[in-house]
């Protein structure tokens, strides 16, 4: 299957040992036109022998989207939240944690 062969591109950023997810978009035009064929299928009168499957598959495709969208949310976070901490002033006042 297709799922069992995509992975999050991940690339370095700023050289300091980190690593940031690149764009997510090609993911999420996959995800989301998984769940709509998903919800064809479960529209179907033919779905009932493959219902468990279907619904199974609904919720790995959400679980996965739901894991995604909050793993950019953080990356958002820190990313801001780096800027703040490697300014000057806070440099010199938190030497050691503007080192993490």
């Amino acid at each position: 299957t297709i799922w069992s062969t995509i992975e999050y591109s991940i690339v370095p950023h700023k050289d300091r040992g980190h690593f940031r997810l690149r764009s997510t978009e090609d993911l999420f035009n996959t995800l989301e036109d998984h769940q709509v064929q998903l919800s064809t299928m479960k529209a179907s009168r033919f779905v009932k022998p493959f219902e468990h499957q279907v619904d199974t598959w609904e919720r790995v495709l959400s679980k996965i989207t739901e894991t995604t969208e909050l793993l950019l949310l953080v990356q958002r976070q820190w990313l801001y939240m780096e800027t703040i901490f490697m300014g000057e002033d806070i440099r010199k006042q938190l030497p050691k944690e503007s080192t993490l």
